[in-house]
């Protein structure tokens, strides 16, 4: 790469034969410090050659993780609390304009057949209330809620007063891996219902081994309306 960065954001995007690969993050300096996020690099197979990307907004501070739609890459930011977005052809980046969705908590970002959404937990006075899914509506940029776990599978999942889970979206579902649980719990955009998917001997707590991932076989499941 052009620069050596600490703990560098990595995507990859392939199109047809055409892979690129995106890096961003602290940059490092010789003296071994890092400042926050000032710029980005952008790999290109069809040239093979590492290029300088544009530089980050100032002050903001991403996190990681990424996801792609439309020749766009987007990112959550904790500073400023927030969302951009990279355009990979014109490696322009821009602020996403919509406020986040209030009391937001561990959020994520995912991407589902190029939609954009936010599933996260929302606070009541500081304690996890519910978790959630926020639809990217770029139009009118907002964040548009469109679904919610219901209160009886929220309780079953909140059991010891923590809560700690990611998402992933593909295809038509988005994915939530909630930590110690040895099971992903599923929500289908299409049908709008929650299911678990089957478990797995070695993921969540396996001989106090915590393993944050969840291996699977699509198999047919019953849906939890």
């Amino acid at each position: 790469m052009i620069k050596k960065r600490l703990v560098p954001i990595v995507s990859t995007v392939v199109k047809g034969s055409d892979l690129k690969v995106f890096v961003a993050g602290d940059d490092l300096l010789s003296d071994g410090h890092s400042v926050k996020d000032l710029s980005s690099e952008v790999f290109e197979s069809s040239s093979s050659r590492w290029a300088l990307s544009g530089s980050i907004p100032p002050e903001t501070d991403l996190e990681l993780g990424s996801v792609t739609s439309n020749g766009n890459l987007y990112f959550l930011t904790c500073t400023p609390h927030g969302a951009l977005s990279f355009n990979l052809q014109e490696g322009v980046w821009t602020k996403i304009q919509a406020p986040m969705p209030k009391n937001l908590t561990i959020p994520s970002l995912v991407e589902c057949s190029g939609r954009i959404f936010i599933v996260g937990g929302a606070t009541k006075k500081t304690l996890l209330d519910s978790i959630r899914i926020w639809e990217l509506c770029e139009n009118a940029m907002v964040w548009k809620e469109v679904a919610k776990v219901k209160n009886k599978l929220f309780k079953e999942l909140y059991t010891d007063s923590e809560l700690y889970f990611t998402a992933v979206g593909h295809g038509n579902r988005i994915y939530l891996s909630i930590y110690k649980r040895p099971q992903m719990l599923a929500f289908d955009i299409s049908t709008r219902l929650w299911f678990w998917l089957p478990s797995h001997p070695v993921a969540g707590a396996s001989e106090g081994k915590l393993l944050f991932c969840y291996p699977f076989n699509p198999n047919l499941i019953s849906a939890i309306d």
